[in-house]
């Protein structure tokens, strides 16, 4: 039976369905999963460290370059010295200057010697971060692009939903 305004098109319905799912679950990766490590940071415990190191890493791949800012610093808690190399709950970005910003921080204290905060998961001291902030500016673009291609999908299927109904009401 061929096509008209009237019939369910499936291969629209999935498309419809992949521009629903794919952005949801990307936005869950890209927001909620750093959200929820945020989440669990609140608890752990503030100490002074000596940056020992940092850097900017610039990583090259087909085409666009990423940078992430890497660091070695000492710390210590319960008594017991530690080496922590975590810097933020982020990893390599392009075209941002987040981690850039972070590096001239974490050099000024490196080159000083002053101490840098330092936040220590108290159950397991061996985790540690520097930098625990939520990029909300971030999070709101990809939450709006997410919102914006989803709504498309929810646009697609509410319009073959509407077609199947009149397709069925057109039967009677």
């Amino acid at each position: 039976m061929p096509l008209n305004q009237h019939n369910f098109d499936h291969q629209i319905v999935i498309i419809a369905l992949a521009f629903i799912a794919i952005p949801l679950l990307a936005a869950w990766y890209l927001i909620g999963l750093p959200i929820q490590q945020w989440r669990i940071t609140q608890h752990w415990v503030e100490v002074p460290a000596i940056i020992e190191t940092v850097k900017l890493q610039e990583h090259r791949s087909s085409g666009s370059i990423t940078y992430e800012s890497t660091a070695r610093y000492r710390y210590q808690f319960d008594g017991q010295e530690y080496l922590g190399d975590r810097v933020s709950l982020y990893g390599p970005e392009d075209g941002t200057s987040y981690h850039r910003v972070i590096v001239r921080e974490l050099e000024e204290y490196r080159d000083s010697q002053q101490p840098f905060r330092c936040f220590v998961d108290p159950d397991y001291p061996k985790d540690a971060l520097l930098y625990r902030d939520i990029r909300w500016g971030m999070y709101f673009m990809i939450g709006l692009i997410a919102l914006l291609f989803s709504g498309v999908g929810w646009w697609m299927l509410g319009n073959q939903c509407r077609h199947a109904f009149r397709a069925l009401k057109s039967r009677d």
